[in-house]
Formats: C-alpha cells, sequence, structure tokens
C-alpha cells in the first residue's frame, strides 16, 4: 500500500483506483502493475531522468554471465568469448534543478550499488 504524506504544509490528496495513487502534495502519479513502480510527472513539473550502470568489479568471477555464455553457446552462438552481467536502473526526477548529480551519487552508495563488489556509473539525461 502507498502512501501520500502531506508535503510543507500542502493537501496531500490520495486516491485509489485500478491500483493508481495520485499524490497531489508531491506532484507525481504512482502506478503498481506488478513489481513495477513508475513515476510519471504531473503537468508544469521539470523532469530529470538518470541512467544508472552497475557491473561486477573485474576481479570478481562473474557466475551469471558464464552461465548466460554457456547458453549462448549451446543455442550456437559460438564466438561470444565472455559475458559480464549487470544492472541498469533508469531514475526520473520530478524537480530536474541543483543537487541531482550529488544525490544520485548518495543513492549508488547507499543502495544501488555494493561498493565491496560492484562499480557504478551514471549519466543524467535531461
Amino acid at each position: 500500500m502507498l502512501d501520500c504524506a502531506d508535503a510543507g504544509g500542502g493537501k496531500a490528496d490520495s486516491s485509489t483506483a485500478l491500483g493508481m495513487t495520485k499524490c497531489v502534495a508531491l506532484g507525481m502519479r504512482l502506478d503498481v502493475r506488478g513489481w513495477k513502480l513508475e513515476v510519471r510527472r504531473e503537468k508544469g513539473l521539470p523532469m530529470a531522468k538518470v541512467n544508472v550502470y552497475v557491473t561486477l568489479k573485474p576481479a570478481l568471477l562473474d557466475a551469471q554471465g558464464k552461465v548466460v555464455q554457456g547458453a549462448l553457446e549451446n543455442l550456437g552462438f559460438g564466438n561470444v568469448a565472455s559475458v559480464r552481467m549487470g544492472k541498469f536502473i533508469e531514475i526520473e526526477f520530478a524537480d530536474g534543478n541543483g543537487g541531482l548529480e550529488q544525490g544520485v551519487e548518495e543513492m549508488c552508495k547507499k543502495l544501488l550499488a555494493n561498493p565491496n563488489t560492484e562499480n557504478y556509473r551514471f549519466e543524467i539525461v535531461k
């Protein structure tokens, strides 16, 4: 269940219909369809998009990549030299103003990537 809290004295209107919650105070709409959570901008709000790429450090064995490489070879793709698996994370921000780069850096360090085993990089796509 999603909860809309009052943000800075504004009215937080929460209505659910067909799995959709609209958070008026936050200026965003959250759609929950199975495991997918999408943030869509309301009209008039600036939007920023960030792509985050997370990969295993080169010194670590990528067991999942080895399995995929073997499966590709079994399917007849014998020219595949190696496969490394990773994560691609797409984040949309309701407000694309200052501090975006620093905020994404902090997100990566605290949650999106494990600094002991993974490297990350990101690009801001306005």
